[in-house]
């Protein structure tokens, strides 16, 4: 028995050892992307009257509505995979995914350059039927996933979950594309 409980232990160093939390360097963009992501949205959905808010420019363009509940559906599932699937994957410190660097998740959402459809998943749809209504789920979404951000403690460097825009990556680097994706329709 006691041979079984020290070979458990000695299997688990390496995962423990490779266990990583965020620091506060890598915390502080994403909480400062996801702040004046969260201020520039609620400013915007509390000022505009309710025709600016629904104007379309263009009939296969989305309103201010719809891009906003499509920042909040994708901000809701995205934040599923990093608190489920992603932190559920075993750690595999024998071969961790290739990093993708921060920045260059950052400049690809920030490039407005290049259009994609939205999954079918994350396309609006009226799920708010007014501003109010859609500014409480707002903030309560973007409340959680500041706290999750700005104090989790997870092992979000060891857990890897497919991506569809960068294939594998980490918690790190789902969280950025959480905090840019939304910068990107702001901008």
């Amino acid at each position: 028995m006691r041979r079984a409980v020290m070979t458990l232990a000695l299997a688990l160093i390496p995962a423990a050892l490779s266990a990583q939390a965020l620091t506060e360097a890598e915390r502080a963009p994403l909480v400062a992307s996801l702040e004046a992501g969260h201020a520039r949205l609620m400013e915007l959905s509390e000022k505009l009257t309710p025709e600016q808010w629904a104007f379309k420019p263009a009939p296969d363009r989305w309103s201010v509505a719809e891009t906003a509940e499509h920042i909040l559906v994708a901000e809701q599932q995205l934040m599923d995979v990093v608190t489920g699937p992603l932190l559920e994957t075993p750690v595999d410190a024998a071969s961790p995914p290739a990093p993708v660097p921060v920045d260059t998740i950052a400049k690809f959402l920030r490039d407005r350059s290049q259009k994609f459809e939205a999954p079918a998943n994350v396309e609006p749809t009226s799920r708010w039927s007014s501003q109010a209504e859609f500014r409480k789920a707002y903030h309560a979404k973007r409340k959680a996933t500041l706290e999750f951000v700005a104090k989790s403690d997870a092992d979000l460097k060891g857990h890897a979950y497919l991506n569809p825009a960068f294939g594998m990556i980490d918690g790190h680097r789902w969280l950025a594309f959480v905090a840019y994706h939304a910068e990107r329709h702001m901008l």
